[in-house]
């Protein structure tokens, strides 16, 4: 991230910067200040008016303008008291910071059991909920959240000082509020041409907020495994964060993006050195945050292509009964699965389980209750197992022993599934399409083997997705613009060039599939065509 921008890509902007006082909110005024923006920058105690006027004195040396009024956004009369002053003052604002937090402190504490919830949670939800606030709220704004890395994985069970649960609770429910918020505000809210796009920054622990030096205090052992986790061994900085925050304030982010700040990751734009076998359309990863040696998390934002069928009727490729397919496996099945370098076109193990579960949905109808039904499968109780590999040319027979699947060329079975479970639905009009349960595994699958590759800083092998000990559960659909968190837990002591782990799939902190006991193998990257020659040679 740049120290700063030589132009002044923020003129002529407003932003309402909460907690500006001190800390990251001090820094990220300056920062907002250098980029040309006007900050208004409350501050709830008037006992600190010397502090916050510090801050004003620092932005007008730099040739900035900022106003910090006394205000409490916890309390009502003073959000409503805030956003008219605002109003008269400035006529708009462009954007919104909320980077005020609390919990930690005791007196608070035990006068609210509240407070930390209220602080960090519903006052932000409160004060964008007000209807001043709609009317000042101008154009394409933007609505910034500064969370941490244990409040945004709160509910993933990442360890965390039990000092700071009060906080992380807190920041959680804040940020959960202002995600819906936002999405009802653009969805019935807004005016012809307007649009509230909502992101968050989240850091590290981070070095020189008070925080940090209270948690140092009280537990000096802990924070230092603490600052090992850090991207670099090292804690990121006050004015890392403000850099980071101020570059999102500029607008050029999607609809709940997440910045992560000094928190070791694979970017987007790294994803084809560490995982080079995929193309970006079958790639189901676009960003993988590290949280320690075994816990990993993913993230893809679901597209419109992962809900079609692979096996279209036009092609003929997929000729089903009831119980038994025979599919003619086609070049076109395989491509973008191996990018071309590798020479090699596999038909994926993922469409092999979609293959599968379109056969068993005839089979599992007709020995239900037929076209009544809209069969949906929702767990595989296990295992699945990938045997040799297929290739183009080859043709496949799918025979379906309800609830088990088994896939043979000629003789030999190259694949297997066990415990196909069903849901039944009764049947209606065609839904919307989710994405398919297969690419869910899929994007499990390629999750674990990139936090193996990162955790172990290797990127000459390749890992092979072999199978899953299961069970595989889909519990609500995917739609196209959702936001997939895909939690990998890596197991220890699977042995040399094997490794295996659990990976849940949430949608907004809601568990939407579980993928438990995925297998994969390792193999060189040059060593590949010679893995599928041996797993050919059974074939004969």
């Amino acid at each position: 991230m740049p120290e700063s921008l030589t132009g002044k890509p923020l003129t002529g902007q407003v932003f309402l910067l909460t907690g500006a006082s001190r800390g990251i909110g001090a820094a990220t005024a300056l920062e907002l200040a250098r980029r040309g923006a006007v900050v208004i920058g409350p501050h709830r105690d008037p006992g600190k008016d010397s502090r916050a006027a510090e801050v004003v004195r620092q932005v007008e040396e730099i040739g900035g303008r900022m106003v910090a009024p006394v205000a409490d956004v916890t309390r009502p009369e003073h959000r409503a008291s805030l956003l008219a002053q605002i109003k008269q003052d400035f006529g708009k604002i462009d954007g919104i910071i909320f980077n005020h937090a609390g919990g930690m402190e005791k007196d608070l504490l035990e006068a609210s059991p509240n407070y930390h919830l209220e602080v960090n949670g519903y006052s932000k939800l409160y004060l964008f909920q007000e209807a001043e606030l709609a009317r000042i709220l101008q154009g394409r704004s933007v609505v910034i959240d500064v969370p941490s890395l244990w409040s945004t994985f709160y509910h993933t069970g990442i360890e965390q000082l039990p000092q700071y649960t009060p906080v992380a609770i807190g920041k959680k429910l804040g940020e959960q509020l202002l995600k819906k918020a936002t999405r009802d505000y653009n969805q019935f809210d807004q005016q012809a041409g307007e649009h509230v796009t909502f992101g968050s920054v989240c850091g590290h622990a981070i070095e020189g907020t008070t925080t940090i030096k209270l948690l140092r205090r009280m537990n000096p052992e802990a924070m230092q495994a603490v600052e090992q986790t850090a991207e670099g061994g090292k804690l990121p900085t006050i004015a890392d964060m403000a850099n980071a925050i101020a570059f999102m304030a500029e607008g050029d982010f999607a609809d709940e993006d997440i910045v992560f700040v000094g928190v070791p990751q694979i970017r987007p734009g790294e994803m084809p050195d560490v995982l080079p076998m995929y193309s970006g359309e079958t790639r189901y990863v676009n960003r993988l945050v590290g949280l320690d040696r075994q816990r990993f998390v993913g993230y893809y934002r679901v597209r419109e292509k992962d809900t079609r069928f692979h096996f279209d009727d036009a092609d003929g490729s997929l000729d089903s009964s009831s119980d038994r397919a025979i599919l003619d496996v086609r070049r076109n099945h395989t491509i973008g699965h191996f990018t071309p370098e590798f020479g090699i076109s596999v038909f994926p193990g993922h469409k092999m389980i979609a293959a599968c579960e379109e056969v068993a949905e005839n089979n599992f109808a007709n020995i239900t209750h037929g076209e009544v039904i809209d069969p949906r499968l929702a767990r595989i109780e296990g295992p699945i197992a990938f045997k040799i590999p297929v290739l183009p040319g080859d043709r496949l027979s799918i025979e379906i022993d309800h609830p088990d699947a088994s896939l043979k060329i000629g003789n030999t079975e190259v694949a297997s599934i066990k415990g196909l479970q069903f849901e039944e639905r009764a049947w209606a009009a065609p839904r919307r399409r989710g994405m398919g349960f297969d690419r869910l595994i899929e994007a499990a699958a390629q999750t674990l083997g990139l936090a193996y590759l990162f955790r172990e800083g290797v990127k000459d092998v390749l890992p092979l997705f072999s199978g899953v000990r299961g069970p595989v559960e889909y519990l609500r659909d995917v739609y196209p613009g959702e936001q997939l968190e895909m939690e990998a837990v890596l197991a220890e002591g699977e042995g040399k060039n094997r490794f295996r782990g659990d990976v849940n799939i949430r949608v907004d902190d809601q568990v939407v599939a579980k993928v438990l006991g995925i297998d994969c193998r390792l193999s060189p990257i040059r060593g590949i065509g010679r893995v599928i020659s041996l797993g050919r040679m059974i074939l004969g």
